[in-house]
């Protein structure tokens, strides 16, 4: 299993409903955190294209998304997501 950091910025006109869908849809990976209000780290066996792909079903098609597989490094401040589940989970 691979970490993955999810980034995603949503059109302005996005409802609160397709938000809560996203991150239903974020939800329902083997582990995940939220980091800040528009990224997510995931844990997860799927590519950083299955991921997109999947997600990509919960967004509108002007909004932005990036997946990017997890390093070896990481620091933060202020984040939403434990920081024990990022330790165990974003830095390997």
């Amino acid at each position: 299993m691979n970490c993955y950091i999810v980034i995603y910025n949503l059109q302005s006109s996005t409802s609160e409903a397709e938000v809560s869908r996203l991150h239903s849809a974020l939800r329902t990976f083997e582990g995940w955190g939220r980091i800040t209000d528009s990224s997510w780290a995931i844990v997860t066996s799927k590519s950083a294209v299955e991921i997109r792909d999947f997600l990509d079903n919960y967004i509108d098609s002007n909004s932005q998304l990036m997946v990017i597989k997890s390093g070896r490094e990481a620091a933060w401040r202020n984040i939403l997501a434990s920081n024990d589940w990022l330790k165990s989970n974003l830095v390997y």
